[in-house]
């Protein structure tokens, strides 16, 4: 029979059998506030434990809220609790029901859940789905996400990565799932904020050499690491599973991996200096890489805006024999028909290759570079998906997957965009490469040095720049350039066109009027602010008469208006004199006679 009493905190003691494993540290949080001002409203579930002590059952997160309240006020130490004695397995089973009634439970949770039952209970996967009203297939999904390590059940957990992801990890290997683990930012990350990974990013860690994107006889890819087709972490390299030629895989995920990446670092330059080769994500949404190569001025296309296009397999003579298998056997087929069929499938095969190649030729399939998603690292053919108006305008001439007029001058069109933008990028390398030069060069700084001409242009142009309105109508006018033009490009012709002494006097002019516009202010202290005692020195320099001049008048209102103060500080004096008490000497006692 159950028994109902408060208890205190301290003699309760949580499961190390309890399914759940995590807790939201917010909603927690929350529930700890609710329990300072409300209390427990209802009541957890214990088991006795030894003499005067207990074992949580269910209610853990009250019970963590409660143990929170008591380390901050003393005299709430105890809580409400159902006590009922109870075996480990009904102690397990009534966990694994409450866990899995919670509206909001999660994957992990309910992965968590469904492994005890699986475990404690020697319940099969297909009592499992009856008893909590899910599919076999829902099941199994959940049972596998037990095979993701603790930081990923904890990232996954805080909803950092998707269940898509999630089911993708726990199918690596642990070494390979803590590997990929340090590969991806998972700090500071904002509450909803995924982890930045791929299908790619995944792939690369299965270690599967048949889908690798470089040439597993490549000794160049890392500098010391032995190419994959010799390797001893190369399962079919090994005689003892012969069956692991058809798939093999890499033991060694980090090598693997990081192959993966040097060959698309290798090709990715490759491509980006290549005018005919597209970069394309096969991802809907541009991210990551395909971002950071946009930020870069590139132009990268996602999945959305073209289709592959694959090119011609050759036949295979063994895949017509495995085909063929019991034909053979039977004795309805023979070697001789097997060889004729092949020649057959062999004419066909050049035949669509020689027009595959006509079509890559003339600009209708593009040669294009993945860069992130399925396939990233790798060379694909790919047609460009065009909006209706384009279609309906090449229907009118051609049909089919013919070759149009309009297809070959859209490719010369994007060839010659291509390479304007490449030219730009060609400038913007140089101009960071000579920046970075003068800025170590030993004379550049050294005071001494007379201002050269080109210098007295540059700082035109950056006075130009930090001018007010009037300063930069003043230096348009003045060059006759649009004072609205996006760049800058306009000045600095016309300063290059002028003679030097007429370059200084212009930039000079700049930079006095610069100073009115910077730093003169009417309300500087001249004793006290640096900048208004600079303004007074130049004055002094240019008009010292002036200066004296006005240094003298205003000399004069304040010797006038010093006196005046004088005169009433005197007055005030003699007020309060007068208004202080009068004290009179004390007599002297005369000393006593002899």
């Amino acid at each position: 029979m159950d028994d109902f009493k408060h208890i205190e905190i301290k003699s309760i003691q949580a499961d190390p059998n309890q399914p759940r494993k995590f807790f939201d540290e917010s909603a927690l949080q929350e529930l700890t506030d609710s329990v300072r001002t409300k209390g427990i409203l209802q009541p957890i579930l214990v088991r006795p434990a030894g003499k005067d002590g207990y074992i949580l059952v269910c209610g853990e997160r009250r019970y963590k809220a409660a143990y929170a309240v008591m380390a901050a006020i003393k005299d709430r130490n105890t809580i409400p609790a159902v006590i009922r004695e109870l075996t480990d397995e009904q102690a397990l089973e009534l966990q694994i029901v409450e866990n899995l009634q919670r509206k909001d439970v999660h994957p992990m949770e309910e992965a968590v859940a469904f492994k005890s039952l699986l475990d404690h209970k020697q319940l099969d996967i297909q009592e499992i789905a009856a008893r909590v009203g899910k599919s076999i297939f829902y099941v199994r999904q959940r049972l596998r996400l037990n095979d993701l390590t603790e930081c990923w059940q904890k990232t996954f957990f805080t909803g950092h990565i998707s269940i898509k992801a999630a089911v993708s990890i726990c199918q690596l290997s642990p070494d390979a799932q803590d590997s990929l683990f340090e590969s991806v930012e998972t700090e500071d990350l904002e509450p909803g904020e995924l982890v930045d990974i791929d299908d790619w990013g995944i792939r690369n860690f299965r270690g599967s050499l048949k889908s690798a994107p470089f040439d597993l006889q490549d000794e160049s890819l890392v500098s010391g690491v032995t190419a994959c087709g010799n390797c001893h972490y190369n399962s079919s390299v090994s005689l003892l599973f012969p069956d692991e030629a058809k798939d093999p895989r890499c033991a060694n995920v980090k090598c693997f991996e990081a192959k993966c990446h040097a060959h698309l670092s290798r090709e990715l330059q490759a491509a980006t200096e290549d005018p005919t080769v597209l970069l394309v994500s096969n991802n809907y949404h541009l991210q990551g890489r395909a971002k950071k190569l946009i930020d870069e001025g590139y132009f990268v296309l996602a999945s959305k805006d073209f289709d592959d296009e694959e090119q011609p397999e050759p036949p295979v003579v063994q895949e017509l024999r495995d085909k063929y298998e019991d034909e053979l056997a039977a004795g309805e087929k023979t070697e001789s028909d097997i060889l004729q069929e092949f020649d057959e499938l062999w004419i066909q095969h050049v035949k669509e290759l020689k027009q595959f190649q006509k079509r890559i030729e003339s600009g209708k399939f593009k040669k294009a570079f993945v860069v992130e998603g399925a396939g990233a690292g790798q060379y694909i053919y790919v047609t460009l998906r065009q909006n209706a108006e384009q279609k309906a305008a090449q229907a009118a001439v051609a049909s089919g997957d013919s070759v149009t007029t309009g297809d070959i001058e859209a490719e010369i069109a994007r060839l010659k965009e291509r390479e304007k933008r490449n030219q730009e990028l060609d400038a913007e390398k140089v101009h960071k490469r000579l920046v970075g030069e003068l800025k170590i060069h030993p004379g550049f700084y050294d005071g001494k040095n007379v201002l050269l001409d080109n210098e007295y242009i540059a700082l035109g142009i950056l006075l130009y720049v930090t001018a007010d309105h009037t300063t930069g109508e003043w230096i348009a006018k003045k060059l006759k350039f649009n004072r609205y033009d996006w760049d800058n490009m306009p000045l600095y012709k016309k300063l290059s066109g002028v003679n030097s002494a007429e370059l200084k006097g212009i930039v000079h002019s700049l930079i006095r009027r610069s100073l009115m516009d910077k730093l003169v202010k009417d309300n500087d202290n001249p004793y006290k602010i640096g900048r208004a005692a600079a303004m007074r020195a130049i004055a002094i320099d240019f008009m010292p008469a002036l200066v004296q001049l006005y240094d003298e008048e205003q000399g004069e209102v304040a010797t006038k208006r010093e006196a005046k103060v004088n005169s009433r500080i005197d007055e005030l004096k003699k007020q309060l004199k007068a208004l202080q008490p009068v004290t009179t000497p004390a007599k002297k006692k005369s000393s006593p006679k002899k």
